[in-house]
């Protein structure tokens, strides 16, 4: 079963409802609208993990509303739909930021290939910003991890020596990270 929440806005009343249909059939939550108004309105009310876009439609058309859309909802995919294709017109798709560019007819399968591709890159962007705040969370100071109070403690008096200008000695077994410690103390220090 499909996970994911997909605006399609397209002024075609049969390809929208093959959409529709075909994305509801395949698990996806959908909510489906036939002009760009519509569409900016929908988007800005509830956010959407893929939004398919027509470039020609009333009110708003597709790159215009691309735009609108990257501004309220810069982590939403958007991929534009055109029967009227052009290099130009998908390059300036992509340049507004435009995930994919899809050409009119298409086969269902092709639109729900294009879509599982698009919410994967959205969960995997998410997933990689996810892992680098956890990341700079933990290594504040460089290779030494740990949240555990006694870690918390070393980074402390670490933070205190490297801002002093004292010689320092690092006695301890072997393996107990004297050589990280070092590499700390030299980095954030004035030296």
């Amino acid at each position: 079963m499909a996970d994911g929440r997909i605006l399609i806005a397209d002024d075609e009343d049969g390809l929208r409802w093959v959409l529709e249909k075909g994305f509801r059939g395949a698990g996806y939550q959908v909510t489906a609208v036939k002009d760009g108004t519509t569409a900016l309105r929908e988007a800005e009310a509830q956010p959407f993990d893929l939004i398919l876009l027509d470039i020609r439609m009333p009110g708003i058309d597709g790159l215009t509303l691309l735009g609108r859309i990257r501004g309220k909802r810069p982590d939403a995919q958007v991929v534009i739909m055109t029967a009227h294709g052009t290099v130009e017109t998908a390059i300036q798709a992509m340049q507004q930021g435009a995930y994919d560019y899809l050409a009119k007819p298409f086969d269902l399968d092709e639109a729900l290939l294009l879509a599982e591709r698009a919410l994967t890159a959205r969960r995997l962007s998410q997933e990689v910003t996810s892992l680098k705040t956890g990341l700079k969370e933990v290594w504040e100071f460089g290779a030494l991890v740990g949240r555990h109070p006694t870690m918390q403690e070393v980074y402390k008096t670490i933070g205190r020596v490297a801002a002093s200008d004292v010689s320092v000695l690092l006695r301890g077994e072997s393996g107990t990270g004297k050589e990280v410690v070092a590499r700390a103390l030299h980095h954030y220090s004035r030296r």
